[in-house]
């Protein structure tokens, strides 16, 4: 709670976002039977977000709103993405989609192979880049 209340101070959005998805982890690490509809729930605007797939924009950290687009870390998209699973949420997929494409974007962007591949490396990355194709054959 101090959390969100201190990025509404701030008007940074994007620190709004990391801390509905990290409500939303949380509810989903609890295990009650609720806990998916709670996840979704407390995602709240993130899902507006990354369904759009829009970048929100940034904070000065002096209650000022930023106009530049910030990229949110990953792992924002993949709370998401296992919330809204577990809630059977048609919105899933697209949430999905949109962060390995980011994903795929993220990583051509960096020049250096040994470094892309330790970006890759990150765990959720890599649950990103596998979860889909595990899908995929899951369905066949």
């Amino acid at each position: 709670a101090q959390a969100a209340a201190l990025a509404d101070a701030l008007a940074a959005k994007p620190l709004q976002l990391e801390v509905a998805a990290a409500r939303a982890e949380l509810h989903l690490a609890q295990g009650a039977a609720n806990a998916a509809s709670q996840a979704v729930a407390a995602l709240g605007d993130t899902l507006a977000t990354l369904v759009n797939g829009d970048a929100p924009s940034g904070g000065h950290g002096r209650g000022e709103a930023d106009p530049e687009p910030v990229a949110l870390p990953l792992w924002v998209h993949l709370v998401a993405h296992r919330a809204l699973q577990a809630a059977a949420d048609h919105r899933a997929p697209a949430v999905l989609a949109a962060a390995q494409q980011l994903l795929r974007q993220r990583s051509a962007g960096i020049p250096d192979a040994r470094a892309r591949q330790d970006f890759l490396a990150v765990a959720e990355h890599r649950a990103l880049a596998t979860h889909g194709h595990a899908e995929t054959h899951a369905a066949r």
